[in-house]
């Protein structure tokens, strides 16, 4: 069954999917414009199945209408209406730039011309591609009379990144398409180039460089707006030129300069740079930097000078000296300071300020030199300067102009204080061997050298004995001062530079008691002399010496002797003590009423060693004893027994007995002497019978003893006065045994704490039999090698 549906204005039939098309009009309107297409004409509009209105509402619900259910009846024809499509595509222009530049400003001048017929809400957009300000224009025309033409322009401006492209325009209106218009345009983009020359400049502090600046444009376009800044470091200081610049617009191709000159006023801060930039109003299109700098030309300074020998006379006190520092180098010394150290010497005036131990000299520019002056006296208290000397270390210090410091040449010298340089030798000479009996003359020769010394010279003996048993025999000019304790003082006042004398001291002989009181005893006698020189400092000299007062009451003879004399501590010594006896006795001792003693001072008795050897002539024997030694001393002798019948008159009695010298001065010399006493055990047979001090029935005797320790030495040669940190120096190190004695287990050490060994490059003489290497150095052991020889 088929259905039928009104469809209002013309109508599509649908069948089999072909859209079927009221024929237009057989011709147009008269007075239509000649050329206008006919697609462009239609005076009844074209319909879609969409715009179709079904009359009928009543519609079955079943079963669903297909298209060959449908009959279409057009409605009635419509009276013809007037076209309303009037401004044709031919009838509207579009004119614009073919090139643009960046930031530039460009107008699209839109031409439309109507046709017969009134044009209805006529509307005109303008469009741009990307980055073009604004991207659309749009114009709403409205109304366009028959026959009017409108104009419209269209203003854009190119931004930063703008691209080449087309202006689109399109014009709609009442019952027409669009019609579009497509204008073609490129842009020229712009780019500029900036450059600073030269890009380094060698120069040094004052000078003054000069830089150029070019900008260049080249990229396609104009650049519009170009802003320059120039920027100096630091270390530069604006001269003349110009920091900034600005250009509206360099064209394509085009280069605009500047200079810019500038003075280095230090040595850090030396970069120049320079910015340009340009762009659109409010933004900015390209910013370019370049860099140039300065390559420093650091004129080092370099000081000369030659230390003047420095020698002052002692008794002037003071001298002045001179030395010229001289800049040989290219650039100013700034703040040279000299540090030396006269201690003690004092520098008292100087052309420069001398503080801290140094000269302040002023700065010394490239060539220049500077005359230090400067005047050294004695300390204040110049008492005891007189023939010392030193070394001096010259350690200059200065700056070059950018502040780096330099220290070379350091310099040595040295310095003495000369003139007449005072001295006083004092010696003297007593008895032979340092020994007396106590009934003996004491004789001292005494001798006194002065040299350069003022005024009087005063000189004091003093002899000490110990005892009361003495008086003056010969004062020798001088005047004398004796005390209670026995002691005798003599004083000579002289002008003499070469005074000597002779005194003399007696035991009172026809005393007993003050004489004997002597025996065993130890006099000291000591000579000593003061002046005074130019400086009124006091010179002085003294010498000693002892004198062993020994007693041999009624023995004919006796005598001590040591062997060796002179050995090193620790060796054995061997004593031997002989007593020759009387012939007659008023009262006859017996060999076992004696008593033998050795103090054995500064020993110990090596036990068992002691023997006793009698003999009268006709008889010769050894003898039995006991002997003691409680703690290695003193040496008691006693009980002794001849084994032959040898009485005491007439005998010689022998004793030996070996000892070993403790090491009681370690590493040093000594002499002392050793007392030994032989008690016979009966008295009355004395000088003084009956005196309780002369007539003991003892007999002193003694008997110098010598140690000499064994000496090394050690010594460089071939090093310098004075070394550098990192410093090579080759040198020679010598170990030399300085005494007579051998010396055994020697090790040399060598600390490197401050110096490190690179290489040991041989040995002569003695050789180390080990060499060993731990934190505190090199050790050098030589073992007995020192025994023999004595250098290495």
């Amino acid at each position: 069954m088929r259905r039928v549906f009104t469809i209002g204005l013309s109508v599509v039939v649908l069948v089999a999917n072909v859209l079927l098309f009221p024929l237009p009009p057989a011709s147009r309107a008269s007075g239509s414009p000649a050329g206008q297409t006919q697609s462009e004409e239609h005076s009844s509009p074209v319909f879609s199945l969409a715009d179709l209105a079904i009359t009928d509402a009543t519609l079955p619900s079943s079963p669903p209408l297909g298209l060959d259910d449908l009959t279409i009846t057009a409605p009635p024809a419509a009276p013809p209406t007037a076209p309303l499509n009037t401004i044709y595509p031919s009838d509207v222009t579009v004119t614009g730039p073919g090139t643009i530049e960046n930031c530039q400003t460009v107008t699209y001048t839109i031409v439309a011309t109507n046709d017969t017929v009134t044009a209805t809400n006529v509307i005109i957009t303008s469009t741009m591609p990307g980055d073009f300000f604004p991207s659309q224009r749009t114009f709403d025309v409205g109304d366009i009379a028959p026959g009017e033409t409108i104009t419209r322009e269209a203003v854009f401006t190119a931004g930063c990144n703008a691209v080449s492209g087309q202006n689109v325009t399109t014009l709609s209106q009442d019952g027409a398409d669009d019609i579009t218009v497509y204008t073609d345009f490129t842009v020229n983009p712009g780019a500029i180039t900036l450059v600073k020359e030269p890009a380094v400049i060698e120069a040094g502090v004052g000078d003054v460089v000069t830089w150029t600046v070019y900008v260049e444009n080249t990229g396609y376009g104009t650049v519009s707006n170009v802003a320059v800044t120039d920027v100096l470091g630091s270390g530069l200081s604006f001269v003349s030129g110009q920091l900034t610049a600005a250009y509206p617009s360099i064209a394509a191709g085009d280069v605009e300069t500047f200079t810019v000159a500038a003075e280095v006023v230090a040595c850090s801060g030396l970069d120049n740079n320079v910015e340009a930039t340009w762009g659109c109003d409010g933004q900015a299109c390209q910013t370019q930097t370049a860099q140039a700098s300065v390559d420093l030309l650091v004129r080092e300074p370099l000081l000369d000078y030659t230390p003047p020998d420095i020698s002052i006379d002692y008794c002037t006190g003071q001298s002045t000296y001179q030395m010229t520092v001289t800049n040989t180098g290219e650039g100013t010394a700034y703040t040279p300071t000299l540090e030396v150290d006269f201690n003690p010497l004092i520098v008292t005036a100087s052309s420069a300020t001398y503080s801290g131990g140094a000269f302040h000299l002023p700065d010394i520019p490239a060539g220049g030199s500077h005359l230090l002056t400067f005047t050294l006296s004695l300390p204040a208290d110049p008492c005891g300067t007189a023939g010392s000397s030193g070394n001096l270390l010259y350690r200059p210090t200065y700056y070059d102009e950018c502040g780096n410091p330099f220290y070379p040449p350091v310099r040595s010298g040295s310095w003495t204080v000369g003139g007449d340089t005072p001295s006083l030798s004092v010696s003297k000479s007593g008895p032979a061997g340092g020994e007396v009996y106590a009934d003996e003359i004491i004789t001292y020769t005494l001798s006194v050298n002065a040299a350069n010394v003022t005024g009087t010279i005063y000189i004091t003996d003093t002899f000490q004995p110990g005892c009361l048993g003495y008086t003056l025999l010969n004062d020798a000019g001088g005047a004398v001062i004796s005390d209670t304790s026995g002691n005798i003082t003599i004083t000579w006042s002289t002008t003499d530079t070469a005074w000597t004398a002779q005194i003399s001291f007696q035991p009172e002989a026809t005393s007993c008691p003050t004489m004997c009181a002597c025996c065993g005893l130890m006099a000291d006698n000591t000579l000593q002399a003061t002046a005074s020189d130019c400086q009124d400092c006091i010179v002085t000299g003294s010498a000693s010496e002892e004198t062993a007062i020994q007693c041999e009451e009624i023995l004919n003879s006796h005598a001590k002797e040591v062997s060796p004399i002179s050995a090193e501590a620790c060796t054995t010594r061997t004593y031997t003590s002989t007593y020759v006896f009387g012939s007659s006795f008023t009262i006859t001792p017996t060999w076992q009423g004696m008593v033998y003693t050795d103090t054995l001072l500064h020993q110990s008795y090596v036990t068992g060693s002691a023997g006793i050897l009698l003999s009268n002539g006709s008889l010769t024997c050894t003898a039995t004893f006991s002997e003691s030694a409680v703690g290695g001393r003193p040496l008691v002798l006693s009980n002794i027994s001849p084994t032959c019948g040898i009485t005491v008159p007439g005998a010689t009695m022998v004793i030996t007995f070996q000892a070993v010298v403790d090491d009681f001065t370690p590493c040093a010399d000594a002499t002392f002497y050793d007392w030994s006493s032989l008690d016979i055990g009966v008295t009355g047979n004395g000088i003084c019978p009956g005196d309780p001090q002369c007539d003991d029935g003892v007999f002193e005797e003694g008997v110098w003893v010598e140690v000499t320790e064994p000496g090394m030495a050690l010594s460089f040669s071939d090093t310098p006065a004075y070394v550098s940190s990192c410093g090579e120096y080759t040198f020679t190190l010598h170990l030399n045994r300085t005494s007579t004695v051998p010396a055994y287990d020697v090790e040399t050490v060598f600390p490197t704490s401050t110096y490190h060994i690179i290489d040991v490059l041989g040995f002569s003489g003695a050789t180390p039999v080990l060499t060993t290497t731990d934190d505190m150095g090199y050790h050098w052991f030589y073992s007995d090698a020192f025994a023999v020889a004595d250098r290495g």
